[in-house]
């Protein structure tokens, strides 16, 4: 898990684990801001390059807590990366910005 190899498959275990805690009301055992820590050391850990945690921070998190400005400015952000910038997650990368624009498209119906 995130405890024995935080950097394996580009963050994984965080980034599952940041998308369910961030995800889920707190009535339902979810912690918006524990989501919120464990995608952003995810994609701090990858330098910003595996896009998806972008993605899910402002798809999951910003929007469980209502915040269209960092939604809107995660999203630029991955709009504006190259899916090239991890070779070897170039697919990844260019679905994370796929989702990205499409999420962008129906941020009125978000927020």
């Amino acid at each position: 898990g995130a405890e024995l190899d935080e950097h394996y498959y580009y963050c994984g275990a965080r980034m599952g684990l940041g998308a369910i805690m961030g995800g889920r009301p707190r009535l339902l055992g979810g912690d918006p801001l524990r989501g919120r820590r464990e995608l952003e050391r995810a994609s701090a850990l990858t330098f910003g390059r595996f896009l998806l945690h972008k993605v899910l921070l402002a798809r999951v998190y910003a929007v469980a807590v209502g915040d269209r400005a960092l939604f809107e400015r995660l999203l630029r952000e991955v709009v504006a990366t190259d899916a090239s910038v991890l070779p070897e997650q170039r697919l990844a990368n260019a679905i994370a910005r796929r989702r990205a624009q499409r999420y962008l498209a129906v941020a009125d119906e978000l927020f």
